[in-house]
């Protein structure tokens, strides 16, 4: 893959997540997580589930300090 290409998928990505992100997945993330009852000091595994939106929700909830955690 060239850079150029690379770089193309980054700006595709940044503007997908800009424009759709915002407007049509971030607002449904904080009610799937009421749903899923997900609370401070929960753990919450994120397997390839979309854009990440629901997984910083859920890490905002569960006052998770890194991304990634293995037992």
């Amino acid at each position: 893959m060239t850079a150029s290409a690379s770089q193309a998928q980054i700006e595709a990505a940044t503007a997908y997540e800009a424009q759709f992100v915002s407007a049509l997945f971030r607002p449904w993330a904080p009610m799937v997580a009421d749903l899923a009852r997900i609370k401070a000091g929960d753990r919450v595994l994120d397997i390839a589930c979309g854009t990440g939106v629901l997984a910083r929700e859920a890490a905002a909830r569960t006052g998770a300090k890194e991304s990634c955690s293995w037992p």
